[in-house]
């Protein structure tokens, strides 16, 4: 149980690492994220998902990057969360939207 908390309160500073947030959203795709990210864009993720909607697959996106650190962020993440949902529902894709409450400052 000790591990287990030490393991969860590490993980969880280092999420909240600015320096380490802006090198994951940087580098991230090219150090493997590619193989689970749908798309860096809401057209390109909808994209994915009619692809795999195709192939019988019910899908779940989410807009990466769970921890804010100012309000500016939260907005952004709101307006984010809020045009995906539009595409989803324009598109008609089999899709769901996966919303973290701390993604949108409700920490």
């Amino acid at each position: 149980m000790i591990i287990e908390k030490i393991s969860k309160n590490f993980f969880i500073s280092l999420s909240q690492n600015k320096v380490l947030n802006n090198g994951a959203k940087k580098w991230g795709l090219r150090l493997g994220a590619s193989q689970v990210v749908a798309g860096v864009s809401i057209s390109s993720a909808i994209d994915t998902v009619r692809q795999l909607n195709e192939k019988g697959l019910v899908c779940t996106v989410d807009h990466l990057g769970e921890f804010v650190l100012n309000k500016a962020e939260a907005i952004e993440s709101t307006y984010i969360c809020i045009e995906t949902l539009e595409a989803i529902a324009e598109s008609k894709v089999n899709c769901n939207l996966s919303v973290k409450l701390t993604q949108l400052g409700l920490e």
